[in-house]
Protein backbone atom coordinates (compact mmCIF):
# COMPACT_ATOMS: atom_id res chain seq x y z
CA UNK A 1 0.00 0.00 0.00
CA UNK A 2 1.49 3.54 -0.74
CA UNK A 3 1.48 6.61 1.27
CA UNK A 4 -1.26 7.69 -0.72
CA UNK A 5 -3.55 5.32 -0.08
CA UNK A 6 -3.05 4.81 3.59
CA UNK A 7 -3.23 8.97 3.89
CA UNK A 8 -7.27 8.28 2.19
CA UNK A 9 -7.61 5.45 3.66
CA UNK A 10 -8.93 6.12 7.42
CA UNK A 11 -7.51 4.28 10.24
CA UNK A 12 -10.66 1.94 10.80
CA UNK A 13 -11.16 0.26 7.74
CA UNK A 14 -8.57 -2.91 8.23
CA UNK A 15 -6.92 -3.46 4.67
CA UNK A 16 -7.31 -6.95 3.30
CA UNK A 17 -4.28 -9.28 3.33
CA UNK A 18 -3.77 -11.30 -0.02
CA UNK A 19 -2.87 -14.72 0.75
CA UNK A 20 0.21 -15.62 -1.55
CA UNK A 21 0.09 -18.04 -4.12
CA UNK A 22 2.20 -21.03 -4.21
CA UNK A 23 4.84 -21.84 -6.53
CA UNK A 24 5.37 -24.79 -8.07
CA UNK A 25 8.47 -26.35 -8.33
CA UNK A 26 10.68 -26.48 -11.56
CA UNK A 27 12.19 -29.48 -12.58
CA UNK A 28 15.67 -29.35 -12.11
CA UNK A 29 17.89 -29.07 -15.32
CA UNK A 30 20.67 -32.14 -15.37
CA UNK A 31 24.18 -31.34 -16.98
CA UNK A 32 25.14 -32.96 -20.09
CA UNK A 33 28.17 -35.23 -19.47
CA UNK A 34 31.09 -33.59 -22.03
CA UNK A 35 33.99 -35.48 -22.93
CA UNK A 36 37.39 -34.14 -21.41
CA UNK A 37 38.54 -32.20 -24.75
CA UNK A 38 42.00 -33.79 -26.04
CA UNK A 39 44.25 -31.68 -28.07
CA UNK A 40 44.21 -34.04 -30.55
CA UNK A 41 40.40 -33.39 -31.40
CA UNK A 42 40.54 -29.72 -31.52
CA UNK A 43 40.41 -28.24 -34.77
CA UNK A 44 43.65 -27.23 -36.52
CA UNK A 45 42.42 -23.46 -36.31
CA UNK A 46 42.71 -24.00 -32.65
CA UNK A 47 45.72 -23.83 -30.41
CA UNK A 48 46.84 -26.44 -28.15
CA UNK A 49 45.96 -25.23 -24.81
CA UNK A 50 49.01 -24.16 -22.35
CA UNK A 51 50.08 -25.58 -19.33
CA UNK A 52 52.79 -24.60 -16.54
CA UNK A 53 55.88 -26.57 -16.51
CA UNK A 54 57.90 -27.08 -13.46
CA UNK A 55 61.85 -26.52 -14.99
CA UNK A 56 63.88 -27.04 -12.03
CA UNK A 57 67.16 -24.97 -11.06
CA UNK A 58 70.60 -25.84 -11.19
CA UNK A 59 71.50 -27.08 -7.41
CA UNK A 60 73.09 -23.62 -6.02
CA UNK A 61 75.21 -24.00 -2.76
CA UNK A 62 72.59 -22.21 0.20
CA UNK A 63 73.74 -20.29 2.23
CA UNK A 64 72.31 -20.62 5.68
CA UNK A 65 70.90 -18.39 8.15
CA UNK A 66 72.55 -19.03 11.28
CA UNK A 67 75.41 -20.21 13.06
CA UNK A 68 75.03 -23.89 12.19
CA UNK A 69 75.02 -25.83 8.66
CA UNK A 70 74.45 -29.51 7.78
CA UNK A 71 76.46 -30.82 5.87
CA UNK A 72 77.18 -34.82 5.25
CA UNK A 73 80.42 -36.26 5.93
CA UNK A 74 82.89 -38.83 5.43
CA UNK A 75 80.16 -41.37 5.38
CA UNK A 76 77.65 -39.23 3.60
CA UNK A 77 75.58 -39.21 6.80
CA UNK A 78 74.39 -35.52 7.67
CA UNK A 79 76.39 -34.24 10.38
CA UNK A 80 75.96 -30.40 12.02
CA UNK A 81 78.51 -28.11 11.61
CA UNK A 82 79.05 -24.81 13.33
CA UNK A 83 79.93 -21.84 11.18
CA UNK A 84 82.32 -18.55 12.98
CA UNK A 85 80.88 -15.21 11.72
CA UNK A 86 83.62 -14.09 9.60
CA UNK A 87 83.22 -10.42 10.28
CA UNK A 88 82.46 -9.41 14.24
CA UNK A 89 79.82 -6.86 14.38
CA UNK A 90 81.24 -2.92 15.44
CA UNK A 91 80.21 -2.05 18.48
CA UNK A 92 80.18 1.38 19.25
CA UNK A 93 80.54 3.06 22.91
CA UNK A 94 77.85 5.88 23.68
CA UNK A 95 79.04 7.80 26.60
CA UNK A 96 76.22 9.85 28.58
CA UNK A 97 78.20 13.12 30.15
CA UNK A 98 76.03 15.36 32.89
CA UNK A 99 79.40 17.29 33.66
CA UNK A 100 77.40 20.34 32.34
CA UNK A 101 74.06 20.00 34.04
CA UNK A 102 76.38 19.22 37.76
CA UNK A 103 78.02 22.05 36.95
CA UNK A 104 75.04 24.46 36.65
CA UNK A 105 73.27 23.01 39.54
CA UNK A 106 76.62 22.96 41.51
CA UNK A 107 76.62 27.02 40.80
CA UNK A 108 73.45 27.74 42.37
CA UNK A 109 73.90 25.65 45.23
CA UNK A 110 77.14 28.32 45.58
CA UNK A 111 75.24 30.99 44.61
CA UNK A 112 72.47 30.12 47.35
CA UNK A 113 75.25 30.20 50.22
CA UNK A 114 76.27 33.27 48.69
CA UNK A 115 73.17 35.09 49.47
CA UNK A 116 72.56 33.37 53.08
CA UNK A 117 75.75 35.24 53.80
CA UNK A 118 74.78 38.43 52.29
CA UNK A 119 71.32 38.11 54.17
CA UNK A 120 73.03 37.08 57.54
CA UNK A 121 75.71 40.34 57.22
CA UNK A 122 73.58 42.80 55.80
CA UNK A 123 71.27 45.31 58.12
CA UNK A 124 68.97 47.30 55.91
CA UNK A 125 66.00 45.58 56.16
CA UNK A 126 65.03 46.41 52.32
CA UNK A 127 68.10 44.72 50.90
CA UNK A 128 67.72 41.48 53.72
CA UNK A 129 64.17 41.52 51.70
CA UNK A 130 65.25 41.49 48.33
CA UNK A 131 67.82 38.95 49.26
CA UNK A 132 65.22 36.89 50.30
CA UNK A 133 63.19 37.25 47.46
CA UNK A 134 66.34 36.47 44.97
CA UNK A 135 66.99 33.62 47.34
CA UNK A 136 63.72 31.84 47.42
CA UNK A 137 63.59 32.24 43.37
CA UNK A 138 67.37 30.26 43.41
CA UNK A 139 65.75 28.04 45.51
CA UNK A 140 62.99 27.14 43.39
CA UNK A 141 65.37 26.54 40.57
CA UNK A 142 66.97 24.37 42.39
CA UNK A 143 64.06 21.95 43.48
CA UNK A 144 63.29 22.22 39.82
CA UNK A 145 67.01 21.35 38.48
CA UNK A 146 68.16 19.22 41.18
CA UNK A 147 66.61 15.59 40.21
CA UNK A 148 67.19 12.69 38.11
CA UNK A 149 64.38 13.58 35.71
CA UNK A 150 65.98 16.81 34.64
CA UNK A 151 69.55 15.21 34.60
CA UNK A 152 67.94 12.49 32.28
CA UNK A 153 66.96 14.72 29.70
CA UNK A 154 69.97 17.42 29.83
CA UNK A 155 72.58 14.93 29.19
CA UNK A 156 74.91 14.70 26.55
CA UNK A 157 75.50 11.54 24.52
CA UNK A 158 78.42 11.17 22.30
Amino acid sequence: MSIQNIQNHPASTPERIQPQKRIQPQERIQPQEQEPISPASLPESTPAPRYDEYVPEEKTERQTIGLYRIEPDEDGSPRTVFDAPEDEPKTERCTADTGRVDREIEQLREEKKRLEQQLHATDDPQKAAELQQRMAALESELAQKDNDAYRRQHTVFS
